[in-house]
């Protein structure tokens, strides 16, 4: 009998599709040695080296992996690297449009070549030696004769350590089960976190950093970092963890990317990602020049973006706060391309919104000498996208600027580093219009441009204020809020900006389950100054910014003030009957004796004034006055933009500013020390960099580099030996302040110098080491009365140069009353 023999398609080999797709255009054929040139003219292959990781994770389950071993895989990390900016395709960003790479977009992102760069990504993020073997049992350390650099020696250490018994009895009862998809066991792999010895001593309790983090923990899912955050704040009522994940991938180490949380899920996209895995599989740059983006503004670093080991996140990734689970689904749709400094935020309670951020494109040539010649260049993002969280399925939408006042055809300006704020509906007055311009004729309540008021109480009914309530705050559909940043005004040019705009994304189709199909595109309303007086923060970008409550404003709530009114309308009695009978079937109708004793008692002046309302009622005539319409909004369910630090390239501010979401307006609050001798002292933070969150009244701002940090940094400056950097305000990696009493919280400070440089600076000893790092590029979110910080890069004080990326998630839960003595 002959045997059929199908055809089988051909296998795909990378490298020649590869080789393929970088064939070179007749024009750069001509003259290569110009274009060499041309593409690496400013910095040499040894200005750059794989950056190491301060905090890692490593997998449970994988074998230990020897010295030669290791070898191969910076090798193959290093030949992998090469593939992937070869596959970059030479383009002439000139017929680009300026600032925008919406059009660049629609000419190199299609389907393939973004599935070529998520095979390539997956490549360097492969994690098959770290995931369980549903066949065969992992060998232990101790049978392989092996020899093992320090780092994999830490790692089975963990491995190996009592706090991992538990999860093998999980892992073990797991195999039990019969499962149709092996490849389940791959998703409950545990990956516990790693801490480099040199940041033990910093950052942990540990004393000794020669000592394994978990030789005294019988609990595989965290391990502690109490100096991360003030003691007295760790100690009544906070405690700092950094969790385990249990994921098939690895999670990556992010900087400069976006997280936004949305029912207890965190979606990480875009930012950049380190090509290796650990410190001892990082890829020889020798073979790299790059002509890389200058002029970038603080926190972006130019050793940071422009290196070569550090690639573009092209992938989405999931993290589960409450079941410390880690995923990466498959997206589809108008996928945005990779973008740094990238904002997101909740549109719904299903959807989120992205805009801004920047998208670094590489060009790759390879000379006859093997030298890679790597330009990048930053293209801003104009471009709107809004993500499905249930299918993961992106959309487009632009962003139309609506007209104001003189200005027929305003624009809004691509930006990166701005603040990106969703407003939910009940935090929006009743009086706002969408669509409508900033300054409406129908404001209640409201001044208008020429400074008098605009309500007129024969135009206004309770009936229209209740339709333009329900207008308004019944779609669900958040508001965004979106102010600062920076703006390309050239190659390599960057002006910062203080514009505010309101965003509008409208609704076009609603489905169950929370589905909505949104519009083509979004208004953008400018919110400016009523006058040329009113006060404004400076131009600026990378601030931080939260939306606290109204109370920090000396406002009472909406429930407050109907409990006030309610108390004093009116008066409850209890019964003063005595020896009353209880019925002995309560449920009978006759049983049930009702006195009038029972209900509550007003006065004549109360009943002819509900009277008076009712009647006010059906004449259509407004409920309150003037002056009643004045108090309602001292009880509105609004809330509080607060913005502080960022800088204008590197002029580093410390002010702090409030932005009233009901009154739209601005105001400069004035921050203050506590000195023993001279009481409240006001100073001045200066951060750039920093994350903001706010814990009730408590706003913590995590991280950022201060302006001498910026000098050093980004001028060339050098610090004098004799600067004592431990006794500098605001060095500390958690600056946490009081917003009712606008004063800085864990620290006492003194006045020090003489007339003009007399200044302040802390009082107490930072015997806690919570000023030895910093960090930014981070993301911080802050859900269910827990911090979270994820991803970002870690420097310490004393060598702000030195650079090392977080590749753990950090917990921090704060209390959120004040402790101020």
């Amino acid at each position: 009998m002959d045997i059929l023999h199908f055809p089988q398609k051909p296998r795909r080999n990378l490298d020649e599709e590869i080789e393929k797709s970088h064939e070179w255009p007749e024009k750069y054929h001509e003259d290569k040695s110009q274009m060499y040139e041309r593409l690496g003219s400013r910095s040499e292959a040894t200005d750059f080296s794989p950056l190491k990781y301060a905090t890692n994770y490593v997998s449970v389950i994988s074998s230990p992996i020897g010295k030669h071993m290791k070898a191969k895989i910076r090798s193959n990390n290093e030949d992998w690297l090469k593939k992937y900016y070869m596959s970059k395709k030479l383009t002439s960003h000139a017929t680009l449009r300026q600032g925008s790479v919406t059009s660049s977009s629609d000419l190199s992102a299609t389907h393939s070549d973004r599935s070529k760069s998520n095979t390539l990504l997956d490549k360097f993020l492969d994690c098959i030696q770290d995931l369980p073997d549903p066949v065969d049992e992992q060998l232990p350390s101790y049978v392989l004769d092996e020899d093992f650099s320090e780092e994999e020696n830490d790692k089975r250490a963990i491995r190996e350590s009592l706090s991992t018994s538990s999860y093998f009895d999980h892992y073990g009862k797991l195999r039990t089960v019969d499962l149709k998809n092996r490849d389940i066991l791959k998703r409950h792999t545990l990956w516990m976190p790693i801490m480099k010895a040199e940041f033990r001593k910093l950052v942990t309790n540990i004393k000794d950093p020669t000592k394994v983090i978990t030789d005294d923990k019988i609990c595989p899912l965290f391990i502690e970092g109490t100096n991360y955050i003030l003691r007295e704040y760790d100690a009544y009522g906070g405690s700092t963890m950094i969790s385990s994940v249990f994921s098939e991938h690895k999670l990556p180490a992010f900087c400069y990317h976006c997280a936004v949380e949305v029912n207890d899920q965190v979606y990480i996209l875009g930012g950049l990602v380190a090509c290796h895995k650990y410190d001892d599989e990082g890829p020889n740059l020798k073979d790299f020049v790059v002509d890389g983006v200058e002029n970038l503004p603080p926190p972006l670093l130019p050793k940071i973006i422009n290196n070569p080991s550090m690639i573009n996140n092209a992938r989405l990734y999931v993290l589960s706060l409450t079941s410390s689970h880690v995923s990466r689904p498959e997206v589809s749709g108008s996928v945005p391309p990779p973008l740094l400094c990238l904002r997101g935020s909740k549109l719904t309670e299903r959807h989120i919104f992205f805009y801004g951020g920047l998208e670094i494109k590489t060009e790759c040539a390879c000379d006859e000498k093997g030298i890679y010649h790597l330009r990048k260049r930053a293209f801003v993002n104009n471009t709107g996208y809004i993500l499905d969280t249930m299918t993961f399925k992106f959309s487009k939408i632009e962003l139309m600027a609506q007209p104001y006042k003189f200005v027929s055809f305003p624009t809004l300006s691509a930006r990166f580093g701005h603040m990106q704020m969703s407003i939910a509906p009940n935090h929006l007055p009743c009086n706002h219009e969408k669509g409508n311009e900033y300054h409406d004729s129908a404001c209640i309540g409201m001044p208008s441009e020429e400074g008098t008021s605009s309500w007129n109480p024969s135009a206004v009914s309770l009936s229209s204020l209740s339709r333009s309530c329900i207008a308004n705050h019944g779609s669900g559909v958040y508001t965004i809020l979106i102010f600062g940043g920076y703006r390309q005004t050239g190659d390599d040019n960057y002006e910062a900006m203080n514009d505010f705009w309101r965003i509008e994304v409208p609704v076009i189709v609603r489905g169950k389950r929370g589905y909505c199909k949104f519009g083509d595109s979004a208004s953008a309303t400018i919110i400016s100054r009523t006058n040329g007086t009113d006060l404004w923060p400076s131009r600026r970008a990378f601030f931080g910014y939260s939306l606290a409550e109204t109370t920090v404003l000396g406002k009472s709530t909406l429930h407050d003030g109907l409990l006030g009114q309610l108390a004093k309308n009116f008066c409850i009695e209890s019964p003063t009957e005595k020896h009353k009978t209880k019925p002995i079937f309560p449920n009978i109708p006759h049983a049930r004796k009702e006195t009038s004793h029972s209900r509550h008692h007003a006065t004549g002046k109360e009943m002819r004034s509900d009277s008076n309302s009712s009647l006010r009622q059906r004449m259509g005539s407004p409920v309150h006055s003037y002056g009643s319409l004045q108090g309602r909004k001292q009880t509105s369910e609004g809330g509080v933009v607060v913005i502080h630090g960022g800088s204008d390239n590197t002029k580093v501010f410390g002010d702090m500013w409030w932005f009233d979401l009901e009154s739209e307006t601005w105001s400069s609050i004035t921050t203050y020390g506590r000195d023993e001798v001279e009481g409240l002292v006001p100073i001045e933070i200066c951060l750039v960099g920093q994350s903001m969150v706010t814990v009730g009244p408590i706003s913590v701002s995590l991280g950022g580099f201060t302006q001498e940090e910026v000098d050093q940094l980004f001028l060339n400056k050098s610090i004098p030996d004799t600067a004592d950097t431990s006794r500098k305000i605001g060095t500390d990696i958690l600056n946490i302040f009081d917003l009712k009493t606008q004063c800085l919280q864990g620290h006492t400070v003194t006045m020090e110098g003489e007339g003009e440089d007399r200044h302040p600076v802390l009082a107490d000893e930072n015997g806690d080491q919570t000023n030895a790092v910093t960090s930014f590029g981070c993301q911080v979110l802050h859900t269910n009365g827990t911090i979270a910080l994820v991803g970002g890069l870690i420097s310490p004080r004393s060598k702000v140069n030195d650079c090392y990326l977080r590749g753990s998630v950090l917990q921090c839960v704060l209390p959120s009353i004040s402790l101020a003595s």
